[in-house]
């Protein structure tokens, strides 16, 4: 499984309802996410930073500045100057707001040229940091509380990869993620996804989820766990009912 890519842009969401969407007020998500900002979450950053975010069927536009120390702080957007410039409708901010869905699952890429929920733009000086400081930043900033808890399930990702997708955690050298198939559904199909250059364990979480590892087929079932080395080819699916795995990337280039 080639890892997701989380930079730079619409799959198909899911529907949010429709009540959390009308009791979903922008500004005060905004103030919440700048509020709960704490050097904790700025322990990546070398320096202190500013996010920009776009509404971009309403027009609102937000600048949160993120001080290495203390919280964040709601000013008018400058559109310069910022270390992130996410984009998005109404909608997507209030299904990350609601935590129907995290910020890293707004953005998960098969490949860097696939349309993505939110989009962002990256300040400059920040193009070669965003695996090490970007990326737990956003996470970081979007996800409130301490712990931060993160959602998953069928209703709570997208379809990346072949399967429904939650990025749990993505960090330098460790990224994370839930699966879940059902029939129909191919994680890796394509042979130019069955490959990483890093080490991989995966989780089954429900069901049966059969599996080809370098064009051997196996059944991983809920309670097993298979460890996929660097190079070896590895796709997923389920031939019936519904099927779920964690799967863990580690090392070097996950």
């Amino acid at each position: 499984m080639r890892p997701m890519h989380l930079i730079v842009a619409v799959a198909a969401l899911f529907a949010a309802p429709a009540q959390a969407a009308a009791d979903c007020d922008i500004a005060a998500a905004v103030d919440a996410w700048a509020a709960d900002w704490s050097r904790r979450d700025a322990a990546q950053l070398h320096a202190d930073a500013a996010f920009e975010l776009q509404v971009t069927d309403t027009g609102e536009s937000f600048r949160v500045e993120l001080p290495r120390q203390g919280t964040g702080r709601v000013v008018a957007a400058t559109g310069a100057d910022y270390a992130t410039r996410f984009s998005a409708p109404r909608d997507v901010y209030c299904d990350i707001a609601s935590g129907r869905m995290n910020i890293l699952t707004t953005l998960g890429q098969a490949r860097p040229s696939d349309p993505t929920p939110m989009a962002v733009d990256i300040g400059a000086g920040y193009k070669d940091r965003v695996r090490s400081e970007l990326i737990p930043a956003w996470f970081h900033f979007f996800a409130t509380g301490a712990p931060e808890i993160v959602k998953f399930g069928f209703g709570h990702g997208r379809q990346v990869h072949g399967g429904h997708a939650v990025p749990l955690y993505y960090g330098e050298g460790l990224r994370t993620a839930w699966y879940g198939l059902k029939p129909g559904m191919h994680v890796n199909r394509d042979p130019a996804d069955q490959a990483n250059e890093f080490d991989s364990i995966f989780v089954v979480l429900a069901g049966e989820v059969r599996a080809r590892f370098d064009g051997r087929e196996a059944t991983v079932r809920k309670g097993e766990s298979v460890f996929v080395p660097a190079g070896m080819r590895h796709e997923f699916w389920v031939d019936e009912g519904e099927g779920e795995f964690l799967v863990i990337m580690t090392g070097e280039g996950a």
